[in-house]
């Protein structure tokens, strides 16, 4: 629907939004009787008793008198701005991601032009206003709807695979690119996810499957200045392919596992099992996660450890660790015992 108002030949002008490079941005003005060059630096226009200069060309900033009647009226637009955006806000906070960008265009609080000081005074009142800023976040990955929290209270999405991983409020980052939210980050009424929350939050939880997923797509996808930080996420994690399903504890995870196995089998606490893998790039895994192809002799060792007798002892587990050893036989004794 913008998309078709703001290439109108007759309304694009009037419409306080303009849409170029697939982006949305204000263009809002001031009015005095007569539209002026002066913007507003939000996605709206304004006409109300504000004084003009004697050319009537801008607002009067400059008489000592008169700025102070313009300076607090525009203030109290601000406020009113403010008002607006949280009656919006409530109203669209469940609108399609797209749709909810394009109505957080008319908050971006552009600089003004000519009169910097213009748009100043609008923020300023915007920010006056005594409530929280509430934004649009998702508090779980498997969140289908957004919530509306206070923006001191979340952190921003400054990937797409964190909010497939991470439980805590946060701003999606498709929403987290918008200027109004790079204008809450400016003036430190929201920040950041870093990478300690995210660590400290991963020694807590217990992913599902698609999380993990997502979790080692992030480390494989950002860059860390130390490689230690991936150890560290590596060191311990836990997850489950379902909710219902028992949890699987990783420690000090330094392989990963390509060898055919039955789930029936267990893996040593230090190997990525063969499903997670399947989703990961084999230089990903060895070049960014520093990674090491499980061997069929450490494996063989694993299983030839006191705690994993019972495994011979089972029916069911013996056939398959003896066919497992049968294949691999000749592949054990040639390359990994010489």
């Amino acid at each position: 629907q913008w998309n078709i108002l703001t290439n109108n030949q007759i309304l694009k002008d009037l419409i306080p939004l303009k849409y170029s490079q697939e982006k949305y941005s204000p263009s809002g003005q001031i009015f005095i009787g007569l539209g002026t060059h002066q913007s507003t630096g939000v996605g709206m226009h304004i006409y109300s008793h504000l004084i003009p200069t004697i050319e009537r060309e801008n607002i009067d900033l400059q008489d000592p008198y008169i700025s102070i009647w313009n300076e607090q009226l525009l203030k109290s637009i601000g406020y009113i701005i403010r008002l607006i955006y949280d009656q919006i806000m409530v109203d669209a906070v469940n609108n399609h991601l797209q749709h909810l960008n394009t109505i957080l265009s008319f908050f971006a609080f552009q600089t003004s032009i000519p009169n910097k000081a213009i748009g100043k005074f609008l923020l300023d009142g915007f920010f006056s206003f005594d409530e929280d800023i509430l934004v649009p976040v998702q508090q779980y990955p498997s969140d289908n709807e957004l919530s509306l929290i206070s923006s001191r209270e979340v952190y921003v999405s400054n990937s797409k695979h964190i909010e497939k991983f991470l439980s805590v409020p946060l701003v999606p980052f498709d929403i987290g690119q918008n200027e109004f939210i790079q204008t809450l980050k400016h003036h430190e009424r929201i920040q950041d996810i870093n990478n300690e929350i995210i660590l400290e939050k991963n020694r807590q939880s217990i992913f599902l499957y698609d999380e993990l997923i997502e979790l080692l797509h992030w480390l494989c996808t950002a860059i860390f200045q130390n490689k230690s930080y991936i150890k560290e996420i590596l060191s311990e994690i836990c997850y489950r392919e379902t909710y219902q399903s028992s949890i699987i504890q990783l420690e000090n995870i330094q392989f990963y596992n390509t060898l055919n196995l039955s789930s029936l089998l267990p893996l040593p606490s230090n190997v990525l099992p063969s499903n997670i893998v399947n989703h990961i790039s084999q230089q990903d895994l060895q070049r960014k996660l520093s990674l090491s192809k499980l061997s069929i002799k450490t494996l063989i060792q694993f299983y030839l450890v006191d705690n994993q007798h019972y495994l011979f002892e089972n029916e069911i587990t013996s056939k398959i660790l003896l066919h497992f050893l049968s294949q691999h036989w000749i592949q054990f004794n040639s390359n990994e015992l010489n």
